[in-house]
């Protein structure tokens, strides 16, 4: 899902437990989370075991991969 505010799509509700990802394609951009309950710090960086590790080269192509799917491109991703 690709969130716009030019075309009135402001935010996504997410299921629980589910994985995500967030890209930012505009600089500006702000992300609010907003999770039932009390914060609990540590599940915040409970990533998905498939996932590339943040920051590494496969990390990029994974990015780039997912944009494709949504036809944007990495320079779009800033």
């Amino acid at each position: 899902m690709v969130l716009d505010g030019a075309d009135g799509v402001y935010g996504v509700e997410i299921a629980a437990r589910q994985w995500h990802t967030i890209a930012s394609l505009a600089s500006g951009t702000v992300l609010y989370e907003v999770k039932p309950g009390h914060c609990v710090p540590i599940d915040d960086r409970n990533f998905a075991p498939w996932a590339p590790a943040e920051g590494s080269p496969a990390a990029a192509e994974y990015l780039s991969a997912l944009l494709d799917k949504l036809g944007l491109s990495v320079s779009k991703a800033t």
